[in-house]
């Protein structure tokens, strides 16, 4: 999945200045939609550089916190 969200990210981020760091500490299966979940992701990367016009360090991250999954994703610009 992670092969797949990178493809998208690095077509979606071509040229705009934003660094995608991964910080995927939770690496166990989860079960989801790929194509939706893939298509949640990319949508949430590109707002994120929409609102880093000056480009920055976009970070995604997974965490399990009360047996749930996180996903977080702070965009820093510099």
């Amino acid at each position: 999945m992670l092969d797949e969200l990178n493809t998208q990210a690095l077509g979606l981020l071509a040229g705009k200045n934003v660094l995608l760091v991964r910080d995927i500490r939770y690496k166990k299966n989860i079960r989801v939609d790929f194509a939706r979940f893939i298509r949640v992701l990319c949508n949430l990367i590109k707002n994120a550089w929409e609102a880093m016009p000056n480009g920055g360090i976009l970070t995604l991250s997974t965490d399990l916190v009360d047996d749930q999954v996180v996903i977080r994703m702070p965009a820093g610009q510099d």
